[in-house]
């Protein structure tokens, strides 16, 4: 349902949009968030999977996003940490590398100390023995191995949990409805929305109107506000794919002979993530851009250039990848030292009311950038209700633990159901402690407890589309499963034809 008036509305649920709602919420305010699609389905869910203050970032003398980013790192892995995980980064140096290894090796001891003490493991250098046991790793004139700690992320699961927690609040929060009309109404703004799941047309006011559209701000703030400065933009469009898993292994930062960074990473288990590449986009569509040839033999070539036993080919590619993400230019031509800090436009209609477009930004920082927003409607409005949650050390949806009593009630009903073994197992690492609430889905109706695909029950599907909000086959193969990397046609025959019962 939706009201008529709120104090704050967002248009945009990926990472920024969902963060800013959370917080406007959390503060008190009545908030409204709106996306055309689906949660995290652009720039927010084609990242590289990283929750990182941004090593290389230190090469540009970026410091103030790196400290930043590094002590966001922390916030989320203490309040997202069923999501966000500490991984541990090897980076092969080798003689004729434009970074020589002291360099590498100041800029993590530089990371440790932006870090602080209260932090993840701090950076090391391997001895030559522990270097001669990466085995997988091109060893021809290797001169040094530098680790250091970061995290991983599900980043659309990332989104999706920040937008529910903002409903959980008390936030008005709705995928797949579009605002196809937004009006400067002088002490308010009308937004026209479109219901795309149930056709209905709405009629909403807000006194605060946040664009965090992403790639899609620039058109609605030129529109709505023509006075205020608004940042320059390039568009940097990055590819990233998935293969079967390499080795075990931590992660991988390699430094090919263009400049450029390439991670390689573990993933969900029993696939590599590599990526990326960063190549200006000009285009004015965002949705569905295709990679091109170039820059997937590009990443093959690296990842095979740095672990010859891997023999990569283009059979090998589960699932490409390819997002475009804003970025704020300051008349740079090298996409790859652009800043990723965030700009914010504002600009004040009337006493309580006015207009914030939010630029740039990367995944790690969204909470923060939603508090700066926040701050800036704060000093012009007051809230309706009073601060019942504070953004940066409350949890978010699926944090904490099961009693281990509760646990153990549920495991024995689900085994009396004849659920798989391995169902809590999968569900603790996809929700959290909201696997509690997918099990009472799961054991609700008879045929519920039925495992459709691997990996995937009935009940599980029905909580997707009830709680999670999945509408299409891709809400839940691409962003709140990953079975798009071994699902068949027949399995998404299959899929579709259960959420069409549903």
């Amino acid at each position: 349902m939706l009201r008529n008036d709120y104090q704050v509305a967002v248009i945009g649920g990926g990472i920024n949009g969902t963060g800013v709602a959370r917080e406007a919420v959390s503060r008190g305010y009545s908030t409204l968030l709106v996306e055309k699609k689906d949660f995290g389905h652009a720039t927010s869910g084609q990242s590289s999977k990283l929750v990182h203050g941004g090593i290389r970032y230190l090469e540009n003398c970026d410091f103030k996003l790196v400290r930043e980013a590094l002590k966001e790192r922390r916030v989320l892995l203490n309040t997202a940490p069923h999501l966000v995980h500490p991984l541990r980064f090897n980076i092969p140096v080798y003689k004729d590398d434009k970074r020589p290894a002291w360099m590498v090796q100041t800029g993590c001891k530089l990371y440790d100390l932006f870090a602080g003490r209260k932090n993840l493991a701090p950076s090391s250098r391997l001895s030559t023995r522990e270097m001669q046991g990466l085995s997988m790793l091109r060893q021809d004139n290797l001169s040094a191995v530098l680790q250091y700690s970061d995290a991983q992320t599900d980043d659309s699961r990332l989104c999706l949990a920040t937008a529910l927690t903002a409903e959980m609040y008390g936030a008005d929060v709705h995928n797949y409805m579009t605002a196809r009309d937004v009006k400067a109404m002088g002490t308010h703004y009308q937004l026209d929305l479109h219901d795309e799941r149930t056709g209905h047309d709405h009629v909403v006011k807000c006194k605060y109107l946040v664009n965090a559209a992403g790639p899609w701000v620039p058109g609605l703030d030129r529109e709505l506000s023509p006075q205020a400065g608004h940042p320059h933009l390039k568009y940097v469009r990055g590819i990233h794919f998935v293969v079967p898993k390499m080795f075990d292994h931590t992660g991988f930062l390699v430094m090919p002979a263009d400049g450029r960074i390439v991670f390689v990473l573990p993933w969900k288990d029993n696939f590599t993530l590599i990526g990326t590449t960063e190549s200006e986009f000009k285009g004015n569509e965002f949705d569905d851009i295709p990679p091109s040839d170039e820059e997937i033999s590009y990443l093959i070539n690296v990842t095979n250039h740095y672990f010859p036993s891997s023999k990569l080919t283009l059979d090998d590619v589960l699932h490409i990848y390819s997002g475009v993400r804003s970025l704020v230019s300051h008349g740079e031509s090298n996409m790859t030292t652009m800043s990723r800090e965030y700009t914010i436009v504002d600009d004040h209609q009337s006493v309580g009311s006015g207009y914030l477009g939010v630029f740039g930004g990367k995944l790690t920082t969204y909470r923060s950038l939603g508090e700066k927003v926040v701050d800036r409607i704060a000093g012009d409005l007051v809230p309706a209700g009073a601060r019942n949650h504070h953004t940066d050390r409350d949890p978010i949806m699926g944090a904490g633990t099961v009693p281990e009593g509760l646990a153990h009630i549920w495991t024995r009903r689900l085994q009396d159901a004849q659920v798989s073994s391995t169902a809590v197992a999968t569900w603790e690492k996809r929700y959290g402690t909201q696997w509690l609430e997918v099990a009472r889905y799961v054991l609700a109706e008879k045929g519920f407890e039925q495992e459709i695909l691997p990996g995937l029950w009935r009940g599980e599907l029905a909580y997707m589309k009830e709680v999670e909000k999945a509408v299409s086959l891709n809400d839940i193969i691409l962003r709140r499963t990953k079975l798009v990397y071994t699902a068949s046609q027949a399995d998404k025959d299959i899929l579709q034809g259960e959420l069409d019962k549903l």
